[in-house]
């Protein structure tokens, strides 16, 4: 019995220790489990930290890169900056040389051209007709046709609305003493009297405020009572004050304020079309320049033949009917001195 006990209690004991050894190899087995997973874990660190030092040295590099691309660019930017500057400059010292050159050549077949061409004279005004005719149509006999034809006095954009029948009885006037001339000095007279009418009649106020308000009908007042040299010498004094104010203005430049000015002033009257035209307009070269002058010669065709000095043949009569076309002419359009565009 006692031996029975005893290899029982051997048993146990053998089987404790089994179960001993079992616990510290599984312990055993667990630290070194836990000790390779911290290793592999700090080796990862170390790898996470060499690849986070690898890009920063990359971008590092690839910043520096950048800005020495991004420096070369501003000095090749600048380089071309410079050399399309000097190529400008050079442009404009060539144009400028050329322009001078032109000028120079243009002036001088001006001057040739003068030499070898006459221009055909106008005619020239009557003698002053005598006392007793001072409220005739002879009252305009004193003025050049040139004179008719230039008026430096601004005008009216529209006949006023009082004097619309007033100005159609004035070219009624006018036209039938055109058509009942009997000589060349009656009809002269009356084509001089249809070419200023509208400068004699229709120009601005002379005068500004109130002393200027009664001017346009002091001048229809004066056609229907005839006093047709009172008009004649207002006419006269108005374009010699307007020459004399258009000498003293000769050197100033159109400002870009004074095209608004004048483009605001036509879309206040309704005229948003030429108001436009002007804010988006050049400008206009100066007719007085022999560059301009050059350049319009050069774009007409040479004169195969000279031009003749008189009308060959017999020209044909046409009649028109005026009524017809002043009913059709548009507001504010030139329609050139014989109105055929308008017929």
């Amino acid at each position: 019995m006692r031996l029975r006990i005893l290899i029982v209690k051997l048993v146990r004991r053998a089987a404790e220790a089994q179960q001993a050894e079992r616990a510290r190899a599984a312990a055993a087995a667990t630290q070194q489990a836990h000790a390779r997973q911290q290793r592999e874990e700090a080796r990862r660190r170390e790898q996470e930290e060499e690849q986070a030092r690898q890009r920063a040295r990359e971008a590092e590099a690839r910043r520096q890169r950048e800005a020495a691309e991004a420096a070369a660019a501003r000095q090749r930017q600048q380089e071309q900056e410079r050399r399309a500057r000097e190529a400008r400059e050079a442009a404009e010292r060539a144009r400028h040389a050329e322009a001078e050159r032109q000028r120079a050549e243009a002036a001088a077949r001006a001057q040739q051209q003068q030499q070898s061409y006459t221009q055909p004279e106008l005619p020239t005004a009557s003698p002053v007709p005598p006392a007793g005719l001072a409220h005739s149509w002879e009252a305009i006999d004193a003025i050049a046709v040139i004179d008719c034809l230039r008026s430096p006095c601004s005008m009216m954009y529209d006949v006023p609305q009082q004097h619309t029948s007033a100005y159609a009885r004035v070219m009624v006037e006018i036209l039938t003493y055109i058509r009942c001339a009997t000589d060349d000095e009656q009809l002269t007279r009356g084509l001089k009297w249809y070419l200023a009418i509208d400068a004699i009649l229709l120009r601005v106020q002379d005068r500004g405020g109130s002393r200027g308000a009664g001017e346009v009908d002091a001048r229809f007042a004066a056609w229907r009572e005839g006093d047709l040299h009172h008009l004649i010498r207002w006419w006269c004094q108005a374009t010699s004050a307007a020459w004399s104010r258009r000498e003293r203005r000769s050197s100033h430049i159109a400002t870009e304020a004074d095209t608004v000015r004048h483009a605001l002033r036509l879309v206040r009257d309704g005229e948003v079309g030429r108001g436009l035209s002007m804010l988006h307009s050049l400008g206009i070269h100066s007719v007085s320049d022999p560059v301009v002058l050059e350049q319009l010669r050069s774009r007409q065709p040479e004169r195969r033949r000279p031009f003749p000095g008189g009308t060959p043949g017999d020209l044909r009569e046409f009649r028109v009917q005026l009524r017809l076309i002043f009913r059709r002419l548009r507001r504010r359009a030139g329609v050139g001195a014989s109105c055929l565009c308008a017929i």
